[in-house]
């Protein structure tokens, strides 16, 4: 095979990664940038004119019609991108621009506040709760993000389309924003290599082999035989195609799918004994029920990744055991361990959340207006068994009480930080609120159910 020099892997970071062409989006759409410290706002057609005649832009045109626009590093020049780590709108400097000619068909999305037009396998972007980014299909996706804000797709259109195609290699955030909207950069090229392997580290060594390989044929064709004979140097040559590791089965739970790829192929450890990271799933997030986190915590690190264990009796004893501190908390009005953190959001609601009616209903029983929009607190399930004072309780008096709120609808009570236990002890009886174990073991685990079920089922099926 083809020996690359020893800088390779540096060189190509620092300068242009050449592509062959970029599905992505039509020529009308607008992007906003700066040139020299000016801030414009033009279509992609108008914008590419302008740059072509720019000192800083290195101009190449395949014999197939692909055109880049190269930026040099000194060219002062940044479009706008999404900053996953910042989690805000920045102006990032890109690589190149990169158009061709598309002659077929494209879809048209629209939502009540833009409109873009893309190629069938151009990926927009998901944001998800951590900031971080997924890709997103335009044929099959519902919403995109329209300055950071989810906006509901309304209609898609599939278009006739023949002109120029464009797209931008944003090196550090992987996407740019048209129309307002965040989109990905030119999507990758998958290979599959048609093995299996029993041991996780051998098949992390063959497919970063084999990408380091194809990455040498493709750079010999292109030196050898592709550029020279479009009458292009090699040495403006840079090739560099990232590679990712798909697994025929994974354990992801609520998280982003690059997660395991970062964690078995950048570190390239099997660890022994196991060193637990948790990323997306409830342990990290703050809005999780304290008993939650625990249950889980000791579901994956005392059971799921101890070796000789009897599965059966611990995923017992931990539900005993779990039930039990249910029962003590409830029976102390102890519920801040039990509870959910809540907030009153000021945004409108079509139908208001859980923890708003436990505000509502707290502000209504103390007959005080404690939470307001802005307010924080802790939620938890209730029943109510109304007694005579309940009933003459005036719900309307504020518009932070219960107001309109339908009875059934009442089933969580939101309490304040640091609440004083025997004046809830008192509240209860006087009212006919009764908080059930059964009510909160169910409730617990509903928070994010679906997560506990998912590692149950693993840990059965490898017991």
């Amino acid at each position: 095979m083809i020996n690359l020099p020893p800088t390779f892997w540096q060189d190509v970071e620092k300068e242009l990664k050449y592509v062959l062409y970029g599905d992505s989006i039509s020529e009308d759409a607008v992007i906003k940038f700066k040139l020299r410290n000016q801030a414009g706002e033009l279509s992609f057609s108008q914008l590419c004119e302008i740059l072509k005649n720019e000192k800083g832009c290195l101009y190449l045109k395949t014999s197939r019609g692909n055109e880049f626009l190269h930026f040099n590093d000194s060219f002062n020049f940044f479009i706008e991108s999404y900053n996953p780590i910042k989690k805000e709108i920045i102006y990032a400097k890109p690589y190149y621009i990169v158009r061709h000619k598309f002659k077929g068909e494209i879809i048209g999305i629209s939502t009540r506040n833009s409109r873009i037009k893309v190629t069938k396998n151009h990926s927009l972007i998901d944001i998800l709760e951590d900031g971080s980014i997924e890709k997103l299909d335009p044929v099959t996706a519902k919403y995109i993000f329209n300055y950071l804000s989810k906006d509901k797709i309304i209609s898609k259109k599939i278009i006739k389309y023949d002109n120029y195609v464009y797209d931008f290699e944003v090196p550090i955030t992987s996407n740019f924003i048209a129309n307002g909207i965040v989109c990905h950069n030119t999507d990758s090229l998958y290979i599959k290599i048609p093995k299996t392997f029993d041991d996780i580290k051998e098949s992390i060594d063959v497919c970063e082999n084999a990408a380091n390989e194809i990455n040498k044929l493709i750079s010999h064709y292109y030196n050898s035989f592709l550029l020279p004979k479009m009458g292009v140097d090699p040495k403006y040559n840079e090739t560099f195609f990232k590679t990712e590791l798909t697994a025929n089965s994974m354990l992801l739970l609520s998280t982003k799918k690059t997660y395991a790829y970062n964690l078995t192929s950048k570190e390239h450890k099997i660890f022994n004994p196991p060193i637990t990271k948790y990323t997306g799933i409830p342990v990290i997030k703050s809005d999780t029920v304290p008993f939650l986190k625990d249950f889980l915590k000791t579901l994956i690190e005392d059971i799921a990744l101890t070796k000789e264990v009897n599965i059966s009796n611990e995923l017992s004893k931990l539900a005993i055991n779990s039930f039990n501190i249910i029962l003590e908390k409830i029976k102390t009005y102890d519920f801040e361990y039990i509870a959910a953190p809540g907030k009153w959001s000021n945004k409108e609601y079509n139908s208001e959340i859980p923890p708003i009616i436990g505000m509502r209903l707290y502000n209504t029983l103390i007959d005080q207006d404690i939470f307001k929009p802005g307010s924080f607190g802790i939620y938890i399930p209730i029943k109510i068994r109304p007694t005579q004072e309940f009933n003459d309780l005036n719900k309307s008096k504020s518009k932070y009480y219960l107001c309109n709120t339908p009875e059934t609808r009442i089933n969580y009570l939101t309490l304040p930080y640091g609440y004083d236990k025997n004046e809830l002890k008192q509240i209860f009886n006087k009212f006919g609120i009764v908080a059930e174990p059964l009510d909160f073991w169910e409730w617990s685990r509903m928070v994010d159910n679906e997560v506990v079920k998912k590692i149950i089922e693993v840990i059965k099926s490898h017991a």
